[in-house]
């Protein structure tokens, strides 16, 4: 299996479970929730010879969550990633570190947010763009789960008045000068008609 073919299986399961969000948002009650979905998505999307590879003789999965970034980003520490896709082969961003586990190069990330705000898609962007963040291909799946105020199904529910809310036009803005690619998927509860999945790149937006 090339890289390429690694990429677009990604990209396929990301389309995948944005519009499953879409259809059924409930399925998972929190964001971790979600990860922990997507995960088992993208690893049986795989063929089993490819779902880990060997490395000095240990078993690692391709796939990783909460894989550590190659440095702290201009942050006080090191950061994590949501969702991570180790290079197979397998690199090593700095093969001086004493800890080679913790640097191995990754072909791809994904990370997540529901009902987040601009606050949260523009740190997500600027990390995953960063010159040292050690990504090849950055992925961003932003989730909106809305509901009237007044008859909300639950807290993790976004009032539909809220105005945390960042549109599909306003994210995709984010994405014209970033090489970051932007699986936006809006459920209203009270308004079918705006619901709806898009893929936002190079300042553009394609339905899904």
């Amino acid at each position: 299996m090339t890289e390429a073919k690694e990429i677009r299986i990604l990209t396929q399961t990301i389309k995948q479970f944005t519009l499953e969000f879409i259809e059924q948002p409930y399925i998972c009650y929190t964001e971790h929730g979600l990860h922990a979905r997507f995960y088992t998505s993208f690893y049986n999307a795989l063929s089993d010879e490819q779902q880990y590879f060997d490395w000095e003789g240990k078993k690692v999965s391709v796939i990783q969550k909460e894989y550590p970034t190659a440095t702290n980003l201009d942050r006080s520490r090191r950061q994590h990633w949501d969702i991570s896709l180790i290079k197979n082969p397998p690199e090593i961003a700095f093969p001086e570190e004493p800890k080679p586990y913790d640097f191995f190069k990754l072909l791809g990330v994904v990370e997540f947010g529901m009902n987040e705000s601009v606050v949260h898609l523009k740190d997500d962007i600027d990390r995953l763009c960063h010159s040292e963040a050690n990504v090849e291909n950055s992925f961003l799946v932003h989730l909106y789960r809305l509901t009237n105020p007044g008859n909300q199904y639950s807290r993790r529910d976004l009032s539909n008045r809220s105005i945390n809310i960042v549109s599909k036009e306003n994210a995709a803005k984010l994405t014209k000068e970033n090489q970051v690619e932007i699986f936006y998927g809006m459920y209203d509860d009270t308004n079918p008609d705006e619901c709806g999945a898009w893929h936002l790149h190079d300042g553009k937006i394609e339905e899904i």
